[in-house]
């Protein structure tokens, strides 16, 4: 039981990290940074942690909309060097 825990957490870290590299190539056409994934985990599961203690509803999917946010008002996306 505990290897099959584990390995479900596993898949879901995979699939996470899969989605923040999709985010920003699709947002800012590049690929994220080892340290900007590490930031991404720790934004969605404090935001994921605050909404859980103040709202009902899907947290998940607030959590991921408000990093699409963050990617889209993020200085990369608005201005080209």
């Amino acid at each position: 039981r505990d290897l099959h825990l584990s390995l479900r957490r596993q898949r879901q870290m995979c699939i996470r990290d899969r989605r923040i590299r999709y985010a920003f190539e699709l947002a800012l056409g590049k690929s994220a940074t080892t340290k900007e994934i590490r930031s991404a985990t720790e934004f969605l599961a404090r935001y994921i942690l605050e909404l859980g203690r103040s709202t009902e509803g899907d947290a998940q999917k607030q959590a991921w909309e408000a990093f699409s946010r963050v990617l889209l008002t993020s200085n990369e996306f608005l201005f080209v060097d």
